[in-house]
């Protein structure tokens, strides 16, 4: 299962391999590291944009 997050405002987030969540949101397949993250308050279930939305506009 997939869903796009974003780090909650004013954050820094980093992914499982070290890298930096983006600002405006990435898909990400939830796993438990993810599950922690929002419970802790860390990241927020986002929308996914129109760009990011596969096929183009809904």
């Amino acid at each position: 299962m997939t869903f796009t997050i974003k780090p909650a405002d004013g954050l820094k987030v980093r992914k499982p391999d070290g890298s930096h969540l983006a600002a405006d949101g990435e898909s990400v397949v939830l796993t438990g590291y993810w599950r922690r993250r929002l419970a802790d308050g860390d990241v927020v279930k986002a929308t996914a944009s129109k760009n990011a939305k596969k096929g183009g506009a809904a």
